[in-house]
């Protein structure tokens, strides 16, 4: 099993050597933008290259940059060739993966929550997941920020 881990790749995909494997995890920052309505555009176009690639399995956690998903401007159901993991899971070649986007607040972008709302989404992940993704680094290592 080959698993390709990408991330923050703000609009630069197509530059990306798609190598030979069986799923690929994206882990957020697909855009640019933190205006959700010209984020909208630039998500589209990672999704559609996205949804395109030849790799059986398609993984995606939004990450502080993905406005347009946080606002609702892209879901989901419009790109069912991917699996977007928004604090939930999935099973994969019997290994449970578990996706969460939310971040220490930092400004104003996406996915962002204060430490006591974190604290019990991070508490709500199941015990049993062979793999964690996040967008953020885990607590407690390079995770602090002005906002916290």
């Amino acid at each position: 099993m080959k698993i390709w881990f990408i991330s923050d790749t703000h609009n630069e995909h197509s530059g990306l050597q798609v190598p030979d494997v069986d799923l690929v995890i994206h882990c957020g920052d697909e855009a640019t933008h933190g205006n959700a309505w010209m984020n909208e555009p630039e998500s589209k176009q990672f999704f559609d290259w996205y949804s395109n690639l030849k790799i059986p399995t398609k993984v995606f956690v939004p990450g502080n940059h993905s406005t347009a998903i946080e606002q609702g401007l892209i879901r989901a159901e419009d790109f069912p060739a991917v699996h977007f993991l928004i604090h939930d899971q999935m099973e994969w070649n019997r290994l449970k993966i578990f996706g969460s986007p939310y971040t220490p607040r930092f400004h104003d972008w996406a996915f962002m929550e204060k430490r006591g709302k974190l604290d019990i989404a991070w508490q709500s992940i199941p015990d049993d997941i062979d793999i964690l993704i996040t967008h953020g680094p885990p607590k407690g290592v390079l995770d602090l920020t002005h906002d916290i």
